[in-house]
């Protein structure tokens, strides 16, 4: 009798550990806190952030056009610890970047997505596993050929996009960035060598163009980041993604300069962002729980 309290109170407690409430989130959030800058010349314009699971204390970013294909991991002193460079990768235009679960575990999602003047035919996404890091490392520099490129278009007409966010489920999606409203879309499926076609699912009224986006890990909340703040969309985990994009934005960071990258991070639930203010070093703030 005694073992069987026991598996009761095992099985109970196995499933508690793996409900959305193991992500910790901020009800409310503190005043920003100003990190400093990112004092290296190779990341010069931070274009999209995404903090790791898989690695304590990282936070992936890139630069904008106009630079090399890598992604730099950084430690919690702002320090660059690892630059993955994309083999044989020419940047288009790399515009945001998010963490999220994939076959092989956790995956980097890269969006080549960027269209400023509404010409390119297709868009793109690479996704490559996540690699170890440790944050108390010296520098270094690996040339990365594991990775995939998924090439996708809009059924209607190109778009210019600069969010890109990655639901716990698995499903991506991107935001685009017009006036009064980002027109989100979702990747029906992944395809190697093949052009596939976005899945248009909804739209979000906003007076301000969104320039990143990153879904909680625990699924029940969507950043979008504009050039002037940040807001979030509670969420339901039990409903759809796509039915609650028309709730109500809440703000939880204003008078921002050139907001260009935001993203939770899993561990704390904080928020970090970076923007175009400075033409210098990047600067890096976060957003605590209150």
């Amino acid at each position: 009798m005694k073992f069987m309290l026991f598996l009761i109170l095992f099985f109970l407690l196995s499933c508690g550990e793996n409900n959305s409430t193991s992500y910790p989130t901020c009800e409310e959030y503190s005043s920003s806190l100003f990190l400093g800058v990112v004092e290296d010349g190779n990341l010069e314009e931070i274009s999209g952030v995404a903090l790791s699971l898989k690695n304590e204390g990282i936070l992936w970013a890139h630069n904008d056009s106009g630079h090399t294909a890598s992604v730099y991991a950084l430690n919690s002193d702002r320090e660059i610890v690892m630059e993955l460079i994309l083999d044989g990768v020419g940047q288009v235009d790399w515009e945001d970047i998010s963490v999220g679960p994939c076959e092989t575990g956790e995956c980097l999602f890269i969006g080549d997505i960027g269209d400023n003047d509404g010409d390119r035919d297709s868009v793109g996404i690479y996704v490559l596993e996540e690699p170890e890091v440790d944050p108390d490392d010296a520098f270094s520099k690996v040339l990365f050929k594991d990775f995939e490129l998924y090439r996708f278009e809009y059924k209607d007409k190109p778009r210019n996009a600069e969010a890109l966010a990655v639901h716990p489920d698995g499903n991506v999606y991107i935001f685009s960035k017009e006036d009064d409203l980002s027109t989100v879309f979702k990747i029906p499926e992944f395809k190697k060598a093949s052009l596939t076609t976005l899945e248009y699912v909804g739209r979000i009224e906003t007076s301000e163009k969104v320039t990143a986006a990153d879904i909680h890990r625990s699924g029940e909340k969507l950043l979008l980041m504009t050039t002037v703040g940040l807001y979030e969309i509670e969420m339901n985990i039990d409903d759809s993604f796509e039915s609650q994009l028309s709730g109500s934005m809440v703000p939880v960071q204003s008078n921002i300069d050139h907001g260009e990258a935001a993203g939770y991070d899993p561990q704390t639930g904080f928020i970090y962002y970076s923007s175009e203010a400075s033409s210098d070093d990047p600067p890096l703030n976060v957003l605590k729980c209150q």
